[in-house]
């Protein structure tokens, strides 16, 4: 598994360096990987089976996704195979 946890974070890395993006906030379930940008979007990538990428799909993905609905995230939280993102008015 830390296998895959290194590629997931990595290819996270990557992307951000690509787009010139620095994370607020990266956290990582088990097999997915969520990064928190400093506008308050979230981007996930890694295993989708149960939807924890959050793009209204079960598609996994090995580059992120921005993950529907939230704008204006203020931190993660990581599950085995769930995400959770805290929102501005403290909401999750």
């Amino acid at each position: 598994m830390k296998k895959y946890l290194t590629l997931f974070l990595m290819a996270g890395l990557v992307w951000g360096c690509q787009n010139r993006v620095i994370p607020v906030q990266i956290a990582s379930g088990a097999w997915h990987t969520c990064a928190l940008l400093p506008e308050g979007t979230v981007h996930c990538w890694g295993i989708n089976w149960y939807g924890q990428l959050g793009d209204g799909s079960k598609v996994s993905s090995s580059t992120p996704v921005r993950v529907q609905g939230v704008e204006d995230g203020r931190a993660l939280a990581m599950g085995i195979e769930h995400s959770c993102a805290v929102l501005s008015n403290g909401t999750i």
